[in-house]
């Protein structure tokens, strides 16, 4: 696990575009702390920089930018099936045992193809003397940044760099407003910042003679769909969720520095450490927050660990002064607008982690592949409420009227304005009725109704939320104190099978397959507890705090919001409204 930070330009280079280059590329020094390394064309106006966090392969030789048959790499991640594709791959001189080498030899041989093998997490800078290709893996595990101007192409692990190097104004649109109110974070590309963009998960960008930009999807896997699912679940259905899981499992466990788990009471990274244990015989080091105010998961993962005979190391994540000044040191820890604090706490956790492993397993992805989100099960519940008919309509309306049933009425918001923004939105109560009195416009993705609208909100979860929200903030979170995270969940072939099975079996059953494979591990008592999610509290955080007046917002809105900013519904959308004054005054 790494950073980079390059450009190529539109110009020739001199030494002060060299010291200027390292200078910021400093600024990822806590992503890898092992090495520092840069490759530096004058003529052509390339720079390639590279920190490196040593997993696989310590040796020196392994050190990037990785040069090998006139091909340059940078290269953030880990190809976990490496030794699969090395031992099929025409050329077998290799000069290192790193995955990176191997990643720059598939790439000689089969370009975008060959990248479809991989099984892994990678954001990649490949030069080639002519042409500069930029990719990132399905997910977007490992997220790049980057700026295409006048000037030339540049991009980064993390956007405070290109924010820094090229001075880039703060410049937050109605659009991305709007976004950031409902959501908690800008849809990609939009940033925030003018000029910067995320790069799209699952893309590959190649970079041209004149700096024109090419853009290809990696992987080919298309939107989830009804058609043709599975209805009926059959013991191999069960025996292939195992296999797959385990492999996808065992590959991330290779590792040349010591791992562990980042372990909530949750199903999924319940999963991990149970399987280590059973199936692979290991010990690993747990990892989890304790939080002094709230839901507290500490008391459940004792249980879980005691059982499995396993050391858990406890953090006291409110104790910690990152929560006083939440709303700056999120924004600190993001530099664009996302109001996901788990990352706050992932911090605190490695931060103790960091001690005594490099590597940690999270369950990020399981609620994802296998409907895990207590959303997912509501619009089961109530899916004849998506269909077309005009009489089901009237009688959601109905509905909503007699019973005041605020999850009905936040149907009724897609079903009415055909646009799962508004669902999103209406999830907050008091963001939805913003949307409702039309205070705000959010217009993008509109979305068809089915009966298994569900599929549309899987597909924005992936596309958008996971990509944008939880896999950044896990990234940044981790290596902002130089530890590695990895996702068994998150591999294609556990994806191409969840897609295999139609909704309707996961209603009332969510995880299902994840549930069958804990009970042949762990007793009954410990795998079926209610959802917890991260529940930092808000309230304490918020005491005495007051939200500005903002022209595009109404002015009675806002005194009732100061007036009940500490309670449930109100507070998502006060803290989101505090880091937009800190993210205007500061940048």
């Amino acid at each position: 696990m790494c950073g980079i930070f390059g450009f190529k330009l539109k110009r020739s280079l001199n030494d002060n575009d060299l010291n200027k280059s390292l200078k910021y590329l400093n600024l990822l020094k806590h992503r890898g702390p092992d090495n520092q390394g840069y490759y530096f064309d004058k003529e052509n106006g390339v720079f390639l920089g590279h920190t490196r966090l040593s997993i696989i392969d310590l040796s020196k030789k392994s050190n990037q930018p990785f040069i090998k048959d006139n091909l340059v790499i940078a290269y953030n991640g880990e190809v976990y099936n490496y030794k699969e594709i090395k031992d099929d791959l025409d050329d077998q001189n290799f000069s290192t045992n790193s995955d990176t080498e191997v990643l720059l030899s598939l790439w000689k041989e089969s370009k975008i193809q060959g990248l479809r093998k991989i099984d892994g997490m990678f954001a990649f800078a490949i030069y080639d003397n002519k042409e500069l290709f930029i990719g990132t893996d399905y997910f977007g595990e490992k997220p790049i940044y980057y700026v295409n101007d006048d000037n030339g192409f540049y991009f980064s692990s993390e956007p405070k760099v290109l924010v820094e190097f090229l001075n880039l104004e703060a410049s937050l649109s109605n659009s991305e407003l709007e976004e950031f109110i409902s959501l908690g974070f800008i849809l990609s590309p939009g940033t925030g910042f003018v000029k910067l963009k995320v790069l799209e998960r699952n893309t590959l960008i190649k970079v041209g003679h004149k700096n024109n930009l090419e853009s290809s999807k990696i992987f080919l896997i298309e939107d989830i769909a009804d058609v043709n699912k599975k209805m009926v679940l059959t013991d191999q259905d069960y025996n292939d969720f195992k296999d797959i899981f385990l492999r996808s499992l065992k590959r991330r466990l290779i590792s040349d520095v010591p791992l562990g788990i980042l372990l909530s009471s949750g199903l999924d990274s319940t999963l991990i450490a149970a399987c280590m244990v059973k199936e692979f015989n290991l010990k690993p080091l747990t990892f989890t927050a304790s939080f002094e105010d709230g839901v507290d998961e500490a008391p459940a993962v004792k249980k879980i660990t005691e059982y499995l005979g396993l050391k858990n190391i406890e953090i006291s994540s409110t104790a910690n002064n990152d929560w006083k000044d939440l709303d700056q040191n999120t924004l600190d820890l993001y530099t664009v607008l996302n109001d996901n604090i788990s990352g706050i706490s992932t911090k605190q956790i490695c931060d103790v982690a960091k001690k005594h492993i490099k590597v940690g397993l999270t369950g990020i992805g399981g609620d994802e592949l296998f409907y895990g989100y207590n959303t997912y099960d509501f619009v089961n519940k109530y899916a004849f409420l998506y269909s077309n008919s005009k009489i089901l309509k009237i009688i959601s309306r109905k509905l909503s009227k007699l019973f005041k049933n605020k999850k009905i009425n936040n149907l009724n918001n897609v079903i009415f304005n055909n646009n799962y923004h508004n669902y999103i939105a209406s999830k907050n109560r008091e963001v939805g009725r913003l949307i409702n009195n039309e205070y705000l416009s959010l217009s993008n993705y509109p979305i068809v109704l089915e009966e298994n609208i569900i599929n549309y909100i899987r597909n924005f979860d992936f596309n958008h939320a996971l990509f944008s929200s939880y896999l950044t903030s896990a990234d940044r979170g981790s290596m902002s104190k130089s530890l590695e995270l990895r996702t068994p969940f998150l591999s294609v072939e556990m994806l191409n099978f969840s897609n295999k099975f139609h909704p309707k079996i996961f209603k009332n059953n969510k995880k299902l397959f994840i549930k069958r494979l804990l009970k042949e591990y762990l007793p009954e008592e410990l795998i079926n507890k209610k959802k917890i999610g991260f529940n930092f509290p808000l309230k304490g955080f918020l005491k005495n705090k007051k939200v500005n007046f903002r022209d595009n917002l109404p002015n009675n809105f806002i005194n009732e919001l100061n007036q009940n900013i500490e309670k449930k519904y109100f507070d998502k959308i006060a803290f989101r409204l505090l880091m937009i004054e800190k993210f205007e005054k500061s940048l």
